[in-house]
């Protein structure tokens, strides 16, 4: 999908499955009643230069991606969602980088914001990489959140918890990133 908005649906605004490459780019998803992207079974997703905001009743993600082997979101605004900002179950290797074909470098980097729930929220077997020059802040949960069975590497990320988990927001410019 290019070039597009998608929005109204009574459920998700775009869903993928049993897909060999999935892409959506430079495309506004928003206010859909469940997922705003919806990607599982898929063997490769890229979802770069979206603006994906207002999806989900509060249970749903901005963006999820399920049993999927591979998936780079990079570039993308993912902000004001119901529930998580981007929800990762069972995807084998997701990368959230810096897209170098973008102008100006500014803008290569995810904004994932002021989300109802986590920034990021990975579960069950799921692994991802977050690159340098990320944002996660005003996520209502944290920017971050992961059970025990999650691979993470975050680094060299703004990420910003809110006052809500005992004191004055914090924001961790570096490689460790956790919420007191």
């Amino acid at each position: 999908m290019l070039n597009s908005v998608v929005s109204g649906a009574g459920r998700d605004g775009i869903i993928a499955t049993r897909g060999t490459y999935v892409e959506v780019r430079r495309t506004e998803v928003k206010d859909n009643g469940r997922y705003g992207i919806f990607v599982r079974n898929s063997s490769s997703a890229d979802i770069h230069l979206n603006d994906i905001h207002g999806n989900g009743d509060g249970n749903d993600a901005g963006v999820y991606i399920s049993n999927s082997s591979s998936a780079d979101i990079d570039g993308n605004d993912i902000h004001d969602n119901l529930g998580d900002g981007v929800l990762l179950t069972r995807a084998s290797s997701v990368s959230f980088s810096s897209d170098p074909s973008v102008s100006p470098p500014s803008a290569r980097s995810n904004r994932i914001n002021d989300n109802g729930d986590a920034g990021i929220a990975c579960f069950s077997n799921s692994a991802y990489r977050v690159a340098i020059d990320q944002t996660l802040q005003g996520n209502v949960l944290s920017g971050t959140r992961r059970s025990k069975e999650c691979s993470a590497r975050v680094a060299n990320n703004g990420i910003s918890c809110p006052p809500s988990f005992g004191g004055p927001s914090l924001t961790i410019p570096t490689s460790t990133a956790a919420c007191p």
